[in-house]
């Protein structure tokens, strides 16, 4: 069979590590259309991604177009060689990929009305651009009016879970059950849950003034849980370690700067991520500034 033979464009530095150990050793986790997932001896989860996605922690982005299924098979053994990394038949060459290093600017003065602006313009295209299925129905029902009466289960009990949530941090009292009941929430490879508090925890924690609130989350998201995924998991994980994917971070700092078109294409880019997840990551970010800003009624926007 021959070797098929791929070139490495970007690894984030915890990946990088992974590659200096003198013996890897790991095994395939899960293989999907975009992404490979290998599990460490430690169980550390990493990921081999194709050019279609955007930059992640713990990941290795390549030079490969097509789906991973079709050239990726499970049992397959993973060999580091100098430069090269080695998947059953497949040949990474590492020696020209690049260190994706994100330094999260942390922000102490900002645009309150920038921020408001950029919230207003989340309002209207979320109506029409973001998924249902998960924290939508939320978000439009108890921020923009908007009633849907063809709701699942899911997404009410999503609903009620995340108004907690966000009632509980307004009033500083957030507590481990109020972080339980939305991890593992939802359906999908990132429970629609995990997907809005890791929003959430990216959008609070470019603020210093947030930085005790961030603190008291991670500590309370119990990291051995086994009511979600081990992908959604490891994302949590990077999540309390402040390390989250390029589109969300890019969406993120999109809100501080007046400048719509720039605002536009990294919504556009989240929502890329997943079937819902981009959408339920959105509505984490926005909840995370409109605390941050303190502003609760969506009427001033």
């Amino acid at each position: 069979m021959s070797t098929n033979k791929i070139k490495g464009l970007y690894l984030d530095r915890d990946f990088q590590y992974f590659l200096k150990e003198k013996n890897i050793q790991g095994d395939i986790h899960s293989i999907f259309d975009k992404v490979v997932n290998i599990q460490s001896d430690n169980g550390t989860l990493y990921t081999i991604s194709n050019n279609k996605t955007d930059n992640a922690p713990y990941t290795l982005k390549v030079d490969y177009n097509g789906s991973f299924k079709d050239i990726v098979f499970e049992d397959q053994n993973i060999i580091k060689n100098k430069d090269n990394l080695f998947i059953g038949n497949i040949e990474i060459d590492l020696s020209s990929a690049e260190l994706w290093n994100v330094e999260r600017e942390k922000i102490q003065s900002f645009s309150t009305e920038y921020i408001k602006k950029n919230i207003g313009i989340f309002n209207m295209m979320i109506q029409s651009m973001g998924s249902s299925g998960g924290c939508k129905y939320y978000y439009l029902k108890n921020f923009l009016g908007i009633e849907n009466n063809s709701d699942s289960l899911i997404e009410r009990e999503l609903s009620k879970k995340i108004d907690d949530f966000y009632m509980k941090i307004k009033q500083d009292n957030i507590q481990e059950t109020d972080i339980r009941g939305l991890i593992g929430l939802g359906m999908g490879l990132t429970p629609s849950g995990d997907d809005f508090l890791t929003g959430f925890m990216a959008a609070i924690t470019i603020f210093n003034k947030n930085n005790d609130l961030f603190h008291k989350i991670k500590d309370l998201i119990p990291l051995d849980t086994k009511s979600t995924t081990d992908v959604s998991r490891a994302m949590l994980k990077a999540a309390t370690q402040e390390k989250f994917r390029e589109y969300l971070n890019d969406f993120i700092y999109s809100f501080l700067y007046n400048n719509s078109d720039k605002y536009l294409k990294s919504f556009k880019n989240l929502l890329t991520i997943g079937s819902s997840s981009g959408t339920d990551m959105s509505i984490g970010v926005v909840l995370g500034f409109l605390f941050t800003i303190d502003e609760n009624e969506m009427e001033e926007f």
